[in-house]
């Protein structure tokens, strides 16, 4: 099966699960600090619209580029 496929069994199956997201960014400039917060927005507001999912929280992280 490829990536699709377990896309849609995971969003389709009725299992209650904790889920959390993972964003990064290269530098810590200001742009790229921007970019990071639209990640976590768009990923935490994402994550809750499933409904048997729990948002878990956010791992954000900003790399030495």
């Amino acid at each position: 099966s490829g990536p699709s496929e377990q896309y849609h069994q995971i969003i389709s199956s009725p299992r209650s699960l904790k889920v959390a997201a993972y964003c990064r960014v290269s530098t810590n400039s200001l742009e790229q600090q921007t970019s990071l917060s639209s990640q976590e927005q768009y990923y935490e507001e994402w994550i809750k619209r499933i409904p048997h999912w729990t948002f878990a929280g956010i791992y954000s992280d900003i790399g030495s580029g």
